[in-house]
């Protein structure tokens, strides 16, 4: 079977494995995350002392998803939440890329995204980013399609799952993360 893997997908498998093991480790055992099963929550530490990194990682359903697409990401931004998602494939850091996401069967809706650090990650502008998560709050998919200078870079769709909850869980993570430099373990279950 691992002759039917591409690259990109051998790679994808790699980074689901990555965050999940990532994932993993930050709830001790007998204690799990809050989002568990879907989402996983991901708190990295700054290594100059700021504040935690502190995301959420879906990782792309792989059948319907091109191989170069990994995950979807919503992290701590300075002004909200960021939507980013994870490519295998890099873009050059100066392109300007479009994502075209679409919501269930709803209409395809057209963004400005930026390329950022790592250059195999992409975000919408915050504005974008914004209405994309006002509207997911209320979807059960999302479709995702890159471009970059008119070429499609790769297409990928993630299960949003209990998106309302993961969102409001990242929400007062991000809230303790800059208040107080790091945010605290993940509560138990009950």
């Amino acid at each position: 079977m691992i002759g039917f893997l591409t690259p990109g997908r051998a790679a994808a498998c790699s980074l689901a494995m990555v965050l999940t093991t990532a994932a993993a480790t930050l709830a001790p055992a007998g204690r799990t995350l809050a989002a568990e099963g879907t989402w996983r929550l991901l708190r990295t530490p700054d290594p100059r002392g700021g504040a935690d990194l502190v995301s959420s990682v879906k990782i792309a359903d792989t059948l319907r998803s091109g191989p170069d697409f990994a995950a979807m990401m919503v992290r701590c931004g300075h002004g909200g939440l960021d939507v980013v998602l994870a490519l295998i494939v890099p873009i050059p850091p100066r392109d300007r890329p479009q994502i075209e996401w679409r919501l269930d069967d709803r209409p395809p809706v057209k963004a400005k995204a930026a390329v950022l650090l790592p250059p195999t990650t992409v975000g919408l502008m915050p504005e974008d980013a914004a209405v994309f998560l006002q509207a997911a709050t209320r979807a059960r998919r999302a479709a995702f399609r890159i471009v970059n200078d008119g070429a499609e870079v790769t297409a990928g769709e993630v299960d949003l799952g209990d998106f309302p909850a993961m969102i409001q869980d990242l929400s007062v993570q991000c809230r303790l993360a800059s208040e107080f430099g790091s945010a605290p373990a993940p509560r138990p279950a009950q």
